[in-house]
């Protein structure tokens, strides 16, 4: 029986070149878990002319192992498990959720594989939901970590360049927060990000009795001369609006 090179099926694009010995140029991140004397290894790669979604001569299913003891990892992608993600282009705040999967409870890590090929303007973050804990890839490259059957197994991701937001998991939703000490009212700003909009207070009968521009500061304290009671501070950006709830006292 013999088999050409008539009979592939993929292009010579879709070939991972990491089992050659000639080297490749595109960017590449291996990462590696390991525990209970396994290993198993998931690939994200970048080549221009590729998808977000599973691209069949680029991308590669992940197979999984039906050892009980065997930690094993794979990232999403179009609603599939990769062992191999070829994604477009590395760009800023780029997120990349990762499968982790073991049936033994135990202490694993999870780091990168020499095989790594991003370029050192790009700093890496791996952020364990579950716990958590957030670590600079590109300086501390291994995570250890406890894992539970049990536990999600979305628990992981990685970041390319994030925010400060992205990495603290800060939303639209919870980038303020508001509280009042006899009469001056205090707005913490969590976020980073440059906002602009506005501060209204209203009495518990709806009627606007304060308005100020939002503050660009990190905390900003200011004196209102209202009634003791109950008000209702609304801060208002562009993309939410957010109520909290205050007691003024004299």
């Amino acid at each position: 029986m013999q088999i050409n090179n008539a009979c592939r099926v993929g292009n010579a694009p879709a070939t991972p070149d990491y089992y050659k010995s000639t080297s490749f140029t595109y960017p590449l991140l291996s990462l590696e878990v390991s525990g209970n004397g396994h290993t198993d290894q998931a690939i994200v790669r970048f080549i221009s002319g590729t998808t977000n979604a599973f691209d069949l001569n680029f991308d590669a299913e992940k197979l999984y192992s039906y050892g009980e003891m065997v930690p094993q990892i794979g990232s999403l992608a179009g609603g599939r498990i990769l062992a191999i993600n070829t994604l477009p282009l590395v760009k800023d705040e780029l997120e990349v959720t990762l499968n982790f999967n073991c049936a033994t409870a135990g202490y694993y890590s999870l780091g990168l594989q020499g095989i790594t090929n991003i370029d050192p303007s790009i700093v890496l973050y791996l952020k364990d939901e579950l716990n958590q804990n957030i670590i600079n890839l590109s300086k501390d490259s291994t995570y250890g970590f406890m894992h539970e059957p049990a536990n999600v197994r979305s628990r992981f991701k990685i970041f390319f360049n994030p925010s400060y937001d992205l990495i603290n998991s800060i939303t639209p939703e919870s980038s303020f927060s508001a509280y009042a000490w006899q009469n001056t009212v205090t707005i913490i700003k969590k976020t980073q990000k440059k906002v602009q909009g506005d501060i209204f207070i209203y009495n518990l009968f709806g009627q606007k009795v304060y308005c100020r521009p939002i503050s660009d500061e990190s905390r900003s304290d200011f004196n209102v001369d209202l009634q003791a009671g109950y008000y209702i501070v609304s801060i208002r950006t562009d993309s939410h609006i957010s109520n909290f709830k205050i007691r003024i006292s004299k």
